[in-house]
Order: C-alpha cells, then sequence, then structure tokens
C-alpha cells in the first residue's frame, strides 16, 4: 500500500490536501486496524506514520537494541525477543526522572527475575540502554506503547505502536 504524505494533493480528487481531506478519515481506519490486530484498543496519541520519510518506531527500536542482539543466534527467537522488550524497557524509561526510571524498572522486572543478583545486572544493562537512547536517538522523542513480536516464515517481525512525549 503506498503511503500519503500529508501535504500532497488527496487522492480522492478533491483538490485539497490531504491533512485537509481524508488524512483523519484513513489515519482512524489504521488505528481501527491496529486495534483489531494487537486486539486492544490504542490510546488517542498513537502515530501511524503517512509519510514515507518518517522513520518506523520498529526499525529504531531494532536498531537501539543491536547491543543487546548483535550476539543472539538467529534461530534463538525468545533470547531475541527477551533483548528487544528489554530495549523497550529502556528506551521508555530513559525519559523519565532518575527515580522515575528506578520505579520503572523495578515494576518491570519483578514480575520476571527474582534472581537478585541477575536483577542487578539487568539493571546494569537498562542503565546503559537508556544512556545509549540519550546518547545516540535523542532527536527521536516517542514512547512505545506496545510492541509485538511474530514470526513470519522464519522472520522475526516487529510491530511497534508508539505516541509522542508529552511533557505535563
Amino acid at each position: 500500500m503506498r503511503r500519503i504524505g500529508r501535504k500532497k494533493l488527496c487522492p480522492c480528487g478533491s483538490g485539497k490536501k490531504y491533512i485537509n481531506c481524508c488524512y483523519k478519515k484513513n489515519k482512524a481506519i489504521n488505528k481501527t486496524t491496529l486495534s483489531k490486530a494487537f486486539k486492544k484498543e490504542f490510546p488517542e496519541f498513537t502515530i501511524v506514520p503517512t509519510s514515507p520519510k518518517e522513520q518506523k518506531m520498529s526499525e529504531v527500536l531494532f536498531e537501539f537494541a543491536m547491543p543487546l542482539t548483535d550476539k543472539i543466534e538467529d534461530e534463538d527467537d525468545v533470547a531475541l525477543s527477551s533483548a528487544v522488550h528489554l530495549a523497550a524497557i529502556a528506551w521508555n524509561a530513559s525519559f523519565f526522572s532518575i527515580e522515575e526510571r528506578e520505579k520503572l524498572i523495578n515494576e518491570e522486572i519483578d514480575d520476571y527475575i527474582t534472581d537478585e543478583k541477575d536483577r542487578e545486572i539487568t539493571k546494569a544493562i537498562l542503565f546503559g540502554m537508556m544512556i545509549r537512547r540519550e546518547e545516540h536517538f535523542t532527536d527521536i522523542k516517542r514512547l512505545i506503547v506496545d510492541l509485538e513480536i511474530t514470526n513470519k516464515g522464519g522472520d522475526l517481525h516487529l510491530d511497534v505502536i508508539s505516541g509522542p512525549l508529552t511533557k505535563k
């Protein structure tokens, strides 16, 4: 499916720019499609890119996660999925204050890691990844709302739903 730039003429033939014509309707359709695909409702701020120049958050997240995923064997889907999920936790936590980061990280790993030594190692990895986001991905100010990793014919596919970072 071809993406339509928001400032281009609408393909419906109205003569209006796409953003002033069918953009909102198509965006709503895309959100509905995404909601059905993930079997959940998404917040109002969910982004559905319409410009081919806009970076896909799935590509950003894979690039961000590279220090965690580079050493993983191709056939180890569980390890790759875990690494991407850890990267997403670090990505989101990096937008918060130090105190809020600690709380968020503890909440995220409490259910999965019970061994104290493993928890400390995981926290060190997450804090290192947060520094990576702050140093190398400073221009991308989007929170990861949800992600899903699926195996499609032997290839892993990452779907990411993201929203803009908004300050209160």
